[in-house]
């Protein structure tokens, strides 16, 4: 089983991505988080396998959370989860430790193949 932890600053995006990975049998998403701070504290409680990490969030961003959560754990794996396909963000977030990206406009299976 691999343990999700979904951070995304708009709740309907969360809950939608959270019941889809959840529909996926190898998958549980044992915490939802709607900023970097939320999530650092779900995962002082909470073992999780991997992060789907929104970039731009108000209050502490993906790519800051990013930099931080692997500061504490290098293990963690983190994937971005955005709209933003072009620009800074993908290559600031892979700069920082984050293992892959994807597009919040790709299909549930690129998604379930990133994890």
């Amino acid at each position: 089983m691999i343990r999700l932890l979904v951070v995304d600053d708009q709740r309907l995006i969360r809950r939608c991505v959270t019941a889809r990975l959840n529909s996926v049998e190898r998958f549980t998403v044992v915490g939802e988080a709607a900023s970097g701070e939320q999530a650092r504290e779900l995962l002082r409680n909470e073992p999780v396998d991997i992060v789907l990490m929104d970039l731009n969030m108000p209050g502490i961003g993906g790519i800051e959370a990013t930099k931080r959560f692997l500061s504490v754990d290098p293990k963690l794996k983190i994937i971005g989860l955005s709209m933003y396909t072009k620009g800074p963000y993908p290559r600031l977030f892979l700069e920082n430790g984050g293992l892959g990206y994807v597009s919040k406009s790709a299909d549930s299976d690129d998604l379930f193949k990133a994890i």
